[in-house]
């Protein structure tokens, strides 16, 4: 069907019936569409389909430890090593997470659909890279800050500089008259 952009979830499913015994909704597909938080959010231009899945059509139940079976790196399409990834995402150390190719991941989904610890690994990857990106978009900003700030610095010296010579010409052509005026 096609609705309004910005047509809550919730009127789109009970316009199609309904959703019975549903415990988690999915925009997009199963592997690389995004758990909605709630039925309230908007239908957006990507939005392509919403999944309502049942308790027994998802994985779920509490992540558990990694088992360091390398499932996800198998399944990889993208030959990361989504294990090593996720630990330094969890660890905080999103630059290790970056040189070993967090930003390469295509969020597939297919590493955390295999991992037998049902570690939410899309989730960690995701987070990553919407905080590189913030503070990449931070850095970027403070260094055109910085670069604004030193020009206006450097126009204010190049004015001042301005003044001061004309100011010293100004002196230096005032005392040539008077010097004139005395041999005068």
């Amino acid at each position: 069907i096609e609705v309004p952009l910005g047509t809550p979830v919730s009127q789109l499913l009970a316009f199609c019936g309904g959703v019975k015994d549903a415990t988690r909704y999915i925009s997009g597909g199963p592997m690389m569409g995004q758990p909605l938080p709630s039925l309230d959010v908007p239908v957006v231009k990507g939005t392509s389909g919403i999944l309502a899945l049942t308790k027994a059509e998802t994985k779920e139940g509490a992540s558990k430890p990694c088992i360091r079976c390398g499932s996800c790196v198998t399944y990889c399409p993208c030959g990361l090593v989504p294990v090593e990834m996720a630990a330094f995402i969890r660890n905080d150390k999103l630059d290790e997470a970056a040189k070993i190719g967090v930003q390469d991941c295509v969020s597939c989904g297919s590493c955390s659909y295999i991992c037998p610890s049902h570690i939410p690994l899309v989730h960690y990857f995701n987070y990553a890279k919407g905080r590189i990106g913030a503070l990449d978009r931070e850095r970027r900003k403070n260094e055109q800050t910085k670069a604004l700030v030193e020009a206006h610095n450097a126009r204010l010296e190049r004015q001042a500089q301005a003044k001061r010579e004309a100011a010293a010409r100004a002196k230096a052509q005032k005392e040539n008259s008077d010097e004139s005026r005395a041999n005068a």
